[in-house]
């Protein structure tokens, strides 16, 4: 019994050290999963990651509870609440939030400190109350607040202050304050934030290479090789001068270092998208340098998955932007999306306003250019192009005298039509694009402008090995054939683009206008080169019967190509057809003026002459008849001429004796009479 109770109390004990030691494994389990919570947290981590939303919370967390720096466990004591509220604010782009809080701090310091003593020694740092002022300084220069300057210029000098200074006068366009403010960085060369300045002054001003440069031998020193976000620059440089995969080459060594920026994630998916879009203008050919790269919306699916819904405003404006440019949706919602952006992003003005020259609403998008100054290459591409567009657009309305109260004055639309030209010439004479496809468009572009065709034929037909098939390039180097009067090579290439014209093409007619051949524009120069190159009467007049009987166009339209049928076969000596076209306006025509008589007398006339230079020949009567019968005749015009052209060149014959002046002047009357005016033979 002894035994037994001894063997219990074992036992007991022994389950008691095992709950025990069960109780305190979990207790140090939790702990464990405590601290490595706490380590995630740590404001430290945080700053390191550029988790700025967090780092706000934690130090908002501990300056609204007045917790002392010696219970603060996520930095041990080491951040002064205030100024890292700052810093966070700043970095997150949060400028008014920012601007408020150095306020209320400088208010603070003042109270409580006397010329500029040193306030903090804060985490390896020291900041004076001049110090502050400076920063609010650069809180107002991020808002656009030019009094910034004031407030600098009463700050101590620094080279943080000679930065800013620097920065204001080239936003200010004061180019002797700039050359001092450079020249005061120069003095200072050994440090790198006074290099990465002036690279950040190159980007502004559009000298991508250079400052690409920059970055690099900032990279070349062994003491700046942890500048990991120099890579980054660097490609950003490359992507603006078109280089999408040295880009990316570079820039994936950066996202090996930081795989969840977001900066480097967003230019990989433009990097991305400028390929693939490079890609499809080739004909959609598949390429093998696209294989280590993924679809460029999802590069922004993994910033929203990495980001767990902490992005900022910006980054997610950014998102939507990208998405719409993207996914190339010409719809409302990329209207929509430009213009919610509108205020933070740059690019979605410029955006917008190719949307708006996409549909042809081009006094829209001149209200959204005209007060910009364009940096980059395609930001003047696209301001040039909207003066272009307004320019000619206001010359079309005035020939068709269509809404006059709308236009602009004249010397205003000639001072557009000369920027217009500028930009187009500076682009196509600048270094880094006169050999490429977009510099070579301008100046063809420019060109056109100047009315120089036979330059501009020379510069479009130096790429059209390069250009993939697209309507306008094609129309392009049609006018300009058109213009340097070679009318088939002309007809070839608008005859390549048939079918972007709703006319003959329907369904044409959902996609937006940029995307269309305008058709009265198209079969105006179609008619012009058809009637001087390739004549052939029945398929002249099946296409103008088309266009009649079509509801696409109006029927002021079919009186205007009937006049140049009618005056372009009589210039080309295609008589019969247009006596055919005169005879149609003539009819059509309650008054008919006497310049369309006139035009139908001549062409009869030209008819007449060509029967008798016919008839001269030696062949029997009945050949020659049927040679002139043979020209596809209208049904009610050959019974009409028939019977007097018979007896015309039985008169003619070389074997009739009878032959005199006398009875071809009669002749030549009857036939004119059935048109009841007389022609006279001096008119041969």
């Amino acid at each position: 019994e002894k035994k037994d109770k001894d063997l219990k109390c074992q036992e007991m004990m022994y389950h008691q050290k095992k709950s025990k030691r069960k109780y305190q494994l979990q207790k140090k389990k939790e702990e464990d999963k405590r601290r490595v919570g706490l380590q995630e947290l740590s404001l430290e981590r945080l700053l390191k990651t550029r988790d700025f939303e967090g780092a706000l919370n934690v130090l908002q967390y501990y300056d609204i509870n007045n917790i002392p720096k010696e219970k603060r466990i996520l930095d041990h004591g080491k951040y002064e609440a205030k100024p890292w509220i700052i810093y966070c604010y700043f970095h997150g782009r949060k400028y008014e939030e920012c601007l408020e809080e150095i306020e209320n701090f400088i208010v603070f310091l003042e109270a409580h400190l006397k010329n500029g003593t040193l306030i903090y020694k804060d985490y390896g740092s020291e900041y004076t109350l001049d110090d502050y002022k400076l920063f609010k300084a650069l809180c107002l220069y991020a808002l656009g607040d030019l009094e910034c300057r004031e407030i600098a210029l009463h700050c101590q000098p620094s080279p943080l202050r000679t930065r800013l200074l620097y920065h204001i006068a080239e936003k200010q366009k004061e180019e002797m304050e700039v050359q001092i403010r450079h020249a005061e960085i120069q003095d200072h060369d050994d440090d790198v934030a006074n290099h990465m300045t002036v690279a950040a002054m190159m980007v502004s001003r559009g000298e991508f290479q250079n400052a690409a440069d920059l970055f690099k031998n900032i990279l070349l020193k062994p003491e700046h090789k942890h500048y990991h976000a120099l890579h980054y620059f660097i490609a950003l440089c490359y992507y603006q001068i078109d280089h999408p995969n040295r880009s990316q080459h570079i820039l994936s060594n950066y996202i090996k270092q930081v795989p969840d920026s977001f900066g480097a994630l967003n230019l990989a998916a433009s990097n991305v998208f400028k390929l693939l879009n490079g890609l499809q203008k080739q004909n959609n050919k598949q390429s093998e340098d696209l294989e280590n790269f993924s679809y460029p919306l999802s590069y922004l699916d993994e910033i929203e998955l990495s980001s767990s819904g902490s992005l900022g405003e910006m980054e997610q404006a950014v998102i939507e932007h990208n998405r719409i440019v993207f996914k190339q949706s010409r719809n409302g919602d990329a209207e929509t999306t430009f213009r919610q952006t509108l205020d933070m992003l740059q690019e979605s003005l410029w955006n917008l306003s190719i949307y708006y020259t996409h549909h042809e609403k081009y006094r829209e998008a001149y209200q959204l250019v005209k007060e910009k100054q364009p940096v980059y290459i395609m930001d003047t591409v696209i301001k040039a192009t909207v003066y272009m567009c307004i320019v000619l657009e206001q010359q079309q309305q005035q020939k068709l005298m269509i809404d006059p109260e709308t236009w602009l004055k004249d010397d205003v639309l000639e001072e557009l039509l000369g920027e217009a030209k500028h930009y187009f010439q500076l682009i196509g004479n600048a270094p880094c694009e006169c050999d490429t496809v977009l510099g070579r468009q301008c100046m063809a572009t420019y060109l056109f402008l100047s009315e120089k065709y036979n330059e501009m034929l020379i510069y479009l037909q130096s790429l059209e090995s390069y250009v993939p098939f697209h309507p306008v390039f094609h129309w392009n180097l049609s006018i300009a054939y058109l213009k340097t009067n070679q009318f088939s090579k002309a007809l070839a290439h608008l005859e390549k683009i048939k079918g972007f014209v709703v006319f003959f093409n329907p369904k044409m007619a959902s996609e937006p206008p940029s995307q269309q051949i305008e058709n009265s524009e198209y079969l105006k120069h179609w008619f012009y080169c058809k009637l001087k190159s390739d004549f052939k009467r029945d398929e002249i007049w099946t296409i103008f019967h088309s266009i009649e009987q079509s509801d696409i166009l109006p029927p002021s339209f079919s009186l205007y190509l009937l006049r140049m049928i009618a005056n372009m076969c009589y210039e080309g000596k295609h008589y019969f057809c247009s006596l055919e076209a005169f005879q149609l306006l003539v009819s059509r025509s309650d008054s008919p003026d006497e310049s369309l008589l006139r035009g139908r007398r001549g062409a009869a006339m030209g008819f007449v002459q060509a029967a008798v230079i016919l008839a001269s020949t030696s062949s029997p009567i009945d050949e020659r008849f049927a040679r002139i019968m043979s020209t596809s005749l209208d049904e009610h015009l050959k019974r009409k001429y028939a019977k007097g052209l018979q007896q015309m060149l039985m008169w003619l014959a070389p074997s009739n004796p009878s032959l005199s002046p006398s009875s071809t002047t009669y002749m030549y009357t009857q036939l004119s009479s059935w048109y009841q005016s007389s022609i006279y033979c001096n008119i041969l």
